[in-house]
């Protein structure tokens, strides 16, 4: 008899008794693939395996380093802050069973729950998120989400080099008690705080891994639902953790996730049964309805200009770009759920009251006005001391956007006979090209972090590194000065109001063009239950999936 005929014949107990070895050999150290030699998707136990995929992760899962939407996706089901979104989208209780707020809104105490541990067996302590977030602000770390924590006090200091580490509003009173002081009141910091690279961090295990910590499974340990048991540059596998605290509520026993960029392939491997949930481009006449999921982020795609360069400091030409752009038939083509921009912050950012951000404010920003595009151009022409380009050149990442790019290309061709070449970089390269000013338009996106308007507008003040490339405007300073200062909802929602207007409208600096409010299609079979997709922070949560009985 054959291992995988063994294995299909082994009983219910057999199976459960297998999961657990296999757990326990993860736990000890030992190379489980090597004692195991076969595959685990089909013989750790009969159905609750789910088969997905992501378009790419980085090669160290370091909470402090990660950089891309798919790597927080994964930390999002393998380790655990404070709080975390919940199937509403809401912060609910995680490490933290409990927590106060000071009538001020100035002071956060949480406490942990006492059953609060690591995969290996330890307790989860307050000093291991101490540690983890003061290590995200260190200046060394250069963390891109060290920007998520600059509301607690003397945490921007800190990361700039201006304030020492003990003066930073992050003290572990106990074993089991966080304080948090923050520098002003902040309405979102809960939705904050629910980010996973806000989880603890050991910090033995840095000291024992140093750079090479969360570069393979074995040198990290877990504290959410899942852990990992591989993790190589085109496959992850997740499982269940039993260690974890709410374990009665994770269904699944296993995930394994396919690193799949094309998603062609991806749409081929969904229809050949080697993949439950598949992302794909946009829909197709000859699959099912009811197998598609369209999900709602709040992502913000726009196009941005290099107002470094003359050219695009002529308000006239920055308005004839706007107003030639069809937003409208760029959705149409993208066909994948995004919807046309009305503004630089998305219909799934949700204000007080439960109503969404744009339906308050009901005003279009973004216009499509050809003619009038025209008429900008003759007067942009006019004030430019040479020529215009022969050539404009367009950044544009090797993903999805780039059906995008091409609809740019034409319509400002079409309309302004602007000649615009596409050039398509990796993601990771687009940052250091646009740093470096290498472009003359960038096709970018924006996801937020938390349910907060501030995460679109906020980029934008002169502190970030954005700023490099705004036209500098004393009244837009005053308005980020003022919502900073905002002593309530309404007051703040007001400024950030007039500060998106400032940056899109055409009649106005018109500095960032919005094009379309991101949306993501998906096949999903039908026995997959519970997968929740959350339109910010992180893109989903395996916590509450499992695969009903029609798979099994």
């Amino acid at each position: 008899m054959t291992d995988r005929e063994m294995v299909i014949n082994l009983n219910y107990w057999q199976k459960s008794l297998l999961y657990v070895i296999i757990f326990s050999l993860f736990l000890t150290g030992c190379d489980w693939k090597t004692r195991l030699n076969f595959d685990l998707r089909k013989e750790v136990v009969e159905g609750q395996v789910l088969r997905m995929t992501e378009p790419q992760i980085d090669s160290q899962l370091d909470p402090a380093k990660v950089n891309e939407l798919s790597s927080l996706n994964i930390l999002n089901q393998i380790q655990e802050s404070l709080l975390r979104l919940g199937k509403d989208h809401r912060p609910e209780p995680a490490m933290a069973a409990e927590f106060q707020v000071s009538q001020d809104g100035l002071t956060y105490i949480f406490f942990l729950r006492k059953d609060a541990k690591w995969s290996d067996g330890k307790a989860v302590t307050a000093y291991d998120f101490e540690f983890a977030w003061k290590r995200l602000l260190h200046p060394k770390n250069k963390s891109p989400y060290a920007n998520v924590l600059f509301g607690i006090k003397h945490a921007r200091a800190y990361y700039e080099g201006k304030a020492k580490e003990a003066e930073v509003g992050i003290f572990a009173m106990d074993e089991k008690t966080l304080k948090i002081q923050l520098n002003h009141p902040d309405r979102n910091f809960l939705d904050k705080v629910v980010l996973p690279v806000l989880a603890p961090q050991r910090k033995d295990m840095i000291q024992k891994y140093k750079t090479n910590f969360a570069t393979s499974s074995n040198t990290m340990v877990y504290n959410g639902p899942f852990i990992l048991i591989t993790f190589t540059p085109s496959k992850l596998v997740l499982l269940k953790n039993d260690a974890y605290w709410d374990r009665s509520n994770v269904g699944l026993k296993m995930a394994e996730i396919f690193v799949v960029k094309d998603q062609t392939k991806e749409r081929e491997l969904y229809h050949q049964g080697q993949l439950d949930i598949a992302r794909v481009q946009q829909t197709s006449k000859d699959e099912k309805s009811s197998e598609y999921l369209q999900t709602e982020m709040a992502q913000s795609d726009y196009l941005l200009m290099n107002l470094k360069k003359p050219l695009f400091q002529n308000d006239h030409i920055r308005q004839a770009i706007t107003l030639a752009i069809d937003r409208k038939n760029i959705t149409e083509q993208l066909n994948d759920g995004s919807k046309p921009a009305s503004g630089l912050i998305p219909s799934a950012i949700v204000a007080s009251g439960g109503h969404s951000y744009r339906d308050i404010r009901l005003d279009s920003l973004v216009i499509y006005n050809p003619k009038k595009a025209q008429e900008q151009l003759r007067l942009g022409k006019s004030k430019l001391k040479s020529k215009l380009p022969t050539s404009l050149h367009l950044l544009v990442p090797d993903d999805e956007r780039k059906k995008a790019a091409i609809q740019i290309k034409k319509q400002l061709k079409k309309t302004l006979g602007l000649e615009v070449l596409l050039s398509t970089v990796e993601v990771d390269q687009l940052k250091d090209l646009k740093r470096k000013g290498n472009y003359d338009l960038i096709l970018d996106s924006f996801i937020a972090n938390s349910n907060s308007p501030s995460d679109f507008l906020d980029r934008w003040y002169n502190d970030f590194e954005e700023n490099g490339n705004l036209i500098q405007s004393s009244t837009l300073h005053e308005l980020f000065k003022l919502t900073k200062q905002a002593n309530n909802e309404e007051q703040k929602l007001t400024y950030l109001t007039r500060i998106e207007k400032l940056l899109v409208k055409p009649d106005q600096l018109a500095m960032v063009h919005p094009l379309y409010d991101h949306g993501e299609t998906f096949l999903l079979q039908s026995y997959v239950k519970d997968m929740i997709y959350h339109p910010f922070g992180v893109e989903y949560s395996l916590k509450w999936a499992y695969m009903s009985k029609e798979k099994r």
